[in-house]
């Protein structure tokens, strides 16, 4: 350990006196560094291995790839694609970035790409029992696709910037909801989707969630009300 080499040093100093102390310190140093950096290689190996991969961060997509059947190469195979594509993406998309403002306007835009195809998709699965897997998916890929037109590919994104963005996403989601429930309407579902409880968690209903959601939604309503700009109306 670092401490019991220093101290083996500290007593070929004391012994071997005044002209042993300059060897005596270098050798305590090199020593020092050199367990302090087998450390820090033995703790990032551990990291690595035992650490991400076996510990709570799982590399979970690699353990259900395994579960599935999928065998090493396979995997190895399957990461090196997506690496490819993932660059000649990233190679594409770039150029549409030039005239993002700021670091936090680009994650809000991101934010917004994935967040409201979702949200409608959530929000449309919760209030519906007929509406079918079909129009989810058909939600979230033309959400995604408009939105990201809509922000970065010309001359499109000239006509997003003449309005608010929030307004957009509005218009977005309003899209969404009424295409799916459309969807719902002119190929619906076999059967009613019926919510089964596996009894994994215990789903009694709060007695005041109403009242509680009322509140916020006021509360909600009201902000809006007093702090947007309706001038752009």
């Amino acid at each position: 350990s670092v401490s019991t080499l220093t101290t083996s040093a500290t007593i070929t100093t004391s012994a071997g006196g005044s002209s042993d102390s300059a060897a005596s310190a270098t050798s305590t140093v090199s020593s020092t560094s050199t367990v302090s950096a087998t450390a820090t290689s033995a703790a990032s190996r551990a990291l690595a291995t035992e650490g991400i991969q076996r510990g709570h961060m799982g590399l979970h997509a690699r353990q259900v790839a395994i579960a599935a059947g999928a065998s090493e190469n396979q995997i190895v195979r399957s990461g090196k694609i997506f690496g490819v594509i993932l660059a000649v993406f990233a190679v594409i998309v770039a150029p549409l970035l030039a005239k993002t403002g700021s670091i936090y306007s680009y994650l809000q835009k991101m934010n917004g790409i994935y967040f409201i195809p979702i949200f409608a998709v959530v929000l449309v699965g919760m209030l519906t029992k007929r509406v079918p897997q079909k129009a989810a998916n058909i939600g979230l890929i033309s959400g995604i696709l408009l939105i990201a037109i809509g922000y970065f590919v010309p001359p499109f994104d000239k006509v997003v910037a003449q309005m608010h963005e929030y307004h957009f996403l509005g218009l977005i989601f309003l899209y969404l909801i009424v295409t799916m429930l459309m969807i719902g309407e002119t190929n619906p579902r076999e059967t009613e989707f019926i919510q089964k409880d596996v009894k994994a968690v215990d789903m009694t209903p709060w007695k005041h969630a109403k009242l509680i959601s009322g509140i916020i939604f006021a509360v909600i309503i009201l902000i809006f009300a007093l702090f947007a700009d309706f001038t752009v109306l």
